[in-house]
């Protein structure tokens, strides 16, 4: 069947066309009422993947920077070890108490280095162990998250798209509408309206 002109529709067949359109509109006006709230939270769950992702960005930086801080204390503990070795062989070369008494704070100031570099190493590790914990908290919830995403978005696509493509063979097929003509009168519809 070819088609007619728009011109030589009858009034009936103009009027039956338009409520046709009419009642398909609504559906889609349905449509957008149905999925409410859901195209906002998937974007939500977007962004919240997008910061999970940063923060555990964030704490892996974090552990790698205590690691190198913990490697720089056992090398600082590890020279004073070798300064506290040297001072006790010169200790035994000595020439008057002052030269003795110089070496010898010197042994005590890097004992005081090794006590001190050894607090710190416990710190870091205590710190590292929290990271790690923080860690694999933000991984989960990244995980759960993801899978939210992919269940909203299933139900976005089941809710909403499949729906409109319905709506848009039924205008095609049915009604017979030039495809730009069906293609603007759904994008038109779904626009969110915007407020002056």
């Amino acid at each position: 069947m070819a088609k007619k002109d728009p011109a030589d529709y009858t009034v009936e067949e103009k009027l039956k066309t338009l409520y046709e359109l009419q009642t398909i509109l609504s559906q889609i006006d349905s449509i957008k009422i149905l999925r409410g709230e859901l195209p906002l939270e998937v974007k939500d769950l977007e962004d919240e993947i997008v910061g999970l992702g940063t923060r555990v960005e964030n704490i892996n930086n974090d552990i790698k920077s205590i690691r190198e801080n913990m490697v720089t204390f056992r090398e600082e503990m590890e020279q004073a070890k070798r300064s506290i070795e040297k001072y006790t062989e010169d200790q035994n070369n000595v020439r008057n108490n002052r030269e003795f008494d110089l070496l010898n704070k010197e042994i005590e100031y890097n004992r005081l280095v090794i006590e001190h570099d050894e607090k710190k190493i416990n710190d870091a590790k205590r710190q590292e162990q929290q990271k790690n914990e923080e860690l694999e908290r933000t991984a989960a919830a990244l995980e759960e998250r993801s899978k939210d995403l992919e269940m909203k978005k299933a139900e976005l696509v089941q809710q909403y798209l499949q729906p409109i493509f319905f709506l848009c063979n039924y205008l095609l097929y049915i009604v017979r509408l030039p495809l730009y003509k069906v293609i603007i009168v759904v994008l038109f519809r779904l626009q969110p309206k915007r407020e002056v």
